[in-house]
């Protein structure tokens, strides 16, 4: 059972939860991986520097070679720490407010699976030395070569939310490689501003600018720079689940399509599943979070998966989420097709869902074995293989979260209104 490990990294409140002790902790500890290099960095949120100081001090304490990159993203992290077989450790809290932090790490390019998370805690508490040799040369040029090698036609008007994150340090160089004319927004980070009213869980923010500047798309990211929503002049929405339908279609087209699969997680649309099987694109279902994403396409061996809130992984690419990586493959299909993605997704055949988060309920009975069985007594009587109920407790908001999709929208509100007056649940 992890103590400190949850769905993505260790998540908590800032210098409450995650305190320079507990990140100093797992510096000391990371040397049983048997790795002398590390990478680090940190988002733009007030208390990440205090917090990536620490991590550099521990590590530099058991022997590590550090290379710092200080602001940078999660998907620039990931990949390098692929390119240079090294250990990439994140000081983020990810699509959270500022008040939060937390702390991602990579092996090779991997996040920790669960059995890694548990190998790591074991340790946590010892000092364990790493020995060997620098890295003979060290630089983020291989990540910024591959966001320059995409073909993406100049007529574009974008407007780019970068939630006041990680990707304000790093894309204009990337954005003024391109032709296209770009808005910005939120890229003013004061260490408070980091995914308040922006961003891609604030979408309104990137709507009014694409209907007030006219672009014909919107990219709004994270905080940490590992997922991206997009949405068009009509107003229309692309999810995750939308972005992996039309990525899905253009690799089988294109023969990038490895082992001809996908892998979506357990809280995709089941609509997309159902859709991608029309046209001949076998699904494979991870667990919830790009890391459970990540971890399936390895096992695999497929170039593409997905989850709804905008992880996209390209394996061919990049073995982890990557929000712009994302965008400019995107512009790059739209381009190379002249579709627009309204049209693109026109075939993708999406059910009614429900997705709830609720910040009150009774903690103690949904921890309880008697909670667990009602909620398998409700998936029993689903009408369908493809139906959805997923609940559980958000390790970093603590907040419990509920999916519900069965294709019958009357069915998905009376199976919410059951499981709120179990768990006393209210928003």
């Amino acid at each position: 059972m992890k103590k400190y490990f949850g769905t993505d990294g260790i998540r908590g409140e800032a210098l409450i939860d995650i305190t320079p002790q507990l990140v100093k902790k797992v510096a000391h500890a990371l040397g049983c991986f048997k790795i002398n290099t590390c990478i680090v960095g940190m988002d733009t949120r007030e208390s990440s520097k205090v917090l990536k100081d620490a991590l550099v001090e521990g590590l530099k304490d058991v022997g590590f070679y550090v290379y710092d990159l200080n602001v940078t993203t999660t998907p620039c992290l990931i990949y390098l720490s692929k390119y240079y077989n090294s250990i990439g450790v994140m000081i983020t809290g990810s699509h959270n407010t500022y008040e939060k932090s937390g702390i991602k790490i990579a092996v090779k390019g991997i996040k920790l699976n669960d059995e890694q998370a548990l190998v790591l805690e074991s340790n946590m508490g010892k000092n364990i030395p790493v020995y060997g040799a620098p890295l003979p040369f060290f630089s983020i040029y291989p990540y910024t070569k591959l966001l320059k090698s995409f073909k993406i036609a100049s007529n574009y008007k974008i407007a780019f939310d970068f939630s006041n994150g990680s990707l304000t340090n790093l894309y204009r160089e990337i954005l003024s490689y391109y032709d296209f004319r770009k808005t910005v927004v939120a890229n003013a980070p004061d260490g408070k501003n980091i995914n308040l009213k922006c961003g891609s869980g604030y979408l309104a923010n990137v709507k009014s600018i694409v209907k007030l500047e006219s672009c014909d798309y919107g990219f709004a990211f994270d905080g940490d720079g590992d997922r991206v929503i997009i949405t068009d002049k009509k107003g229309n929405v692309y999810d995750g689940d939308k972005i992996t339908y039309v990525l899905a279609n253009y690799y089988k087209n294109n023969k990038k399509l490895d082992n001809n699969l996908v892998v979506v997680s357990e809280d995709s649309n089941p609509g997309l599943k159902l859709s991608l099987e029309k046209e001949e694109i076998n699904v494979v279902t991870s667990g919830i979070g790009d890391k459970n994403v990540s971890v399936k396409l390895n096992e695999v061996k497929g170039s593409l998966g997905g989850e709804p809130y905008g992880h996209i992984i390209l394996s061919r690419l990049s073995s982890g989420g990557d929000g712009l990586l994302t965008s400019l493959m995107i512009l790059e299909v739209l381009s190379e097709t002249n579709r627009t993605l309204e049209k693109l997704t026109e075939n993708l055949e999406l059910y009614g869902i429900i997705r709830k988060k609720y910040r009150t309920y009774d903690e103690r009975y949904v921890e309880t074995e008697q909670f667990q069985k009602e909620i398998e007594r409700i998936k029993s009587e689903l009408p369908e293989e493809n139906s959805v109920l997923i609940v559980r407790v958000s390790d970093d908001e603590k907040v419990l979260n509920v999916v519900i999709s069965t294709g019958d929208s009357f069915l998905d509100k009376s199976i919410l209104k059951e499981i709120e007056n179990f768990a006393q649940a209210s928003e």
